[in-house]
């Protein structure tokens, strides 16, 4: 984080608000978060007609990948999630402000919009129907292997989610 954020003239500034609002919250930025940083994160769009309908609600899940015990401990001192119940053994913990969901599977911690949202999350995990590590891995196998973000995306499965495409398909 103080890497990214020394980079702009802001970066200070904007580390010290966020310092206070995770403090705000119940937890403690230097012994809570902090050592949890430098996991890999991901976001996905539920599908792809949520990137490209307007008219359809935006659905995201994301996992984050760090010491699964320090993930629960930092969870439960957070005062804008309560926990409640369990998804398949592991106690679910939904915000107060706008209802999103988490829960820690391990040492990885999935969240979406609604719990629906996250157990269809889990469901696509568990199936046949999704994107593998070895999948995404692969679509970066020649670039440089520390990048400060990568992104993949479907775009023919964007673009057959669009109806304005129809004449580019």
């Amino acid at each position: 984080l103080d890497k990214l954020l020394s980079k702009f003239p802001f970066g200070g500034q904007l580390k010290t608000q966020i310092k206070q609002s995770i403090n705000q919250q119940g937890a403690d930025y230097e012994k809570d978060v902090k050592p949890l940083l430098g996991g890999q994160l991901v976001i996905g769009a539920t599908d792809a007609t949520a990137l490209t309908d307007e008219t359809v609600e935006d659905q995201y899940v994301f996992a984050f990948t760090a010491d699964g015990g320090k993930l629960q401990e930092t969870i439960a001192k957070d005062r804008s999630y309560a926990k409640g119940e369990d998804l398949d053994g592991d106690p679910v913990y939904e915000s107060s402000s706008d209802g999103s969901v988490v829960v820690v599977k391990g040492d990885t911690m999935i969240g979406a919009q609604t719990r629906a949202e996250l157990q269809a999350a889990l469901d696509r995990h568990d199936g046949d129907d999704n994107l593998s590590e070895e999948d995404f891995n692969g679509a970066f196998q020649d670039l440089p292997e520390e990048p400060l973000m990568r992104i993949y995306g479907d775009a023919e499965a964007l673009l057959q989610a669009d109806l304005r495409t129809a004449e580019a398909r």
